[in-house]
């Protein structure tokens, strides 16, 4: 595998950096949903500014503290990797109950596509974590959540350290 990869769409140069630069920071939605396997959710979320610091509210996830965002309050899309998107327990902090509609056995994961508003959400989890109708709890890792701007489909830079939570 090549140390730096260059994304191109239509003869157009979208982004260059390293394979691990480009999955974590992806320039704009398109990027987003090029790199990775499997793909990159993408849902509709409201952002709300208290003091300067964003709050993303999805289907699920009513209070998701994204730190200071370089946009206006308003309607946006979130961008929710299926590793950044875990089962928990049910009373842990950030956790949605929801319901898994279907399974993709990978063999070493397995993918569970569960509920989330008028969509679905891949996300990634141990082999038999859960089967078809069982209710889940999912929590989103805010450090690496993408927000993108749904006109430009840029995507928007919290000012944070982007870490693992």
């Amino acid at each position: 595998m090549s140390d730096r990869i260059a994304v191109m769409r239509d003869g157009e140069l979208l982004q260059v950096g390293a394979p691990e630069e480009i999955y974590l920071e992806p320039a704009n939605r398109f990027v987003a949903e090029f790199i990775g396997d499997p793909l990159i959710n993408i849902v509709p979320c409201r952002v709300s500014m208290t003091a300067g610091l964003a709050r993303a509210s999805t289907a699920l996830h009513p209070n998701i503290e994204i730190g200071r965002l370089p946009a206006q309050a308003g309607s946006y899309l979130l961008g929710i990797r299926p590793h950044d998107a875990h089962l928990v327990d049910s009373d842990a902090d950030g956790a949605a109950a929801t319901t898994v509609r279907f399974v993709e056995n990978l063999g070493h994961e397995h993918i569970l596509h569960v509920d989330y508003g008028q969509r679905l959400l891949a996300v990634a989890a141990a082999p038999y974590a859960a089967r078809e109708g069982d209710t889940v709890s999912v929590r989103l890792d805010a450090a690496r959540l993408h927000i993108i701007d749904p006109h430009s489909e840029l995507v928007l830079t919290p000012e944070r350290a982007r870490a693992a939570a």
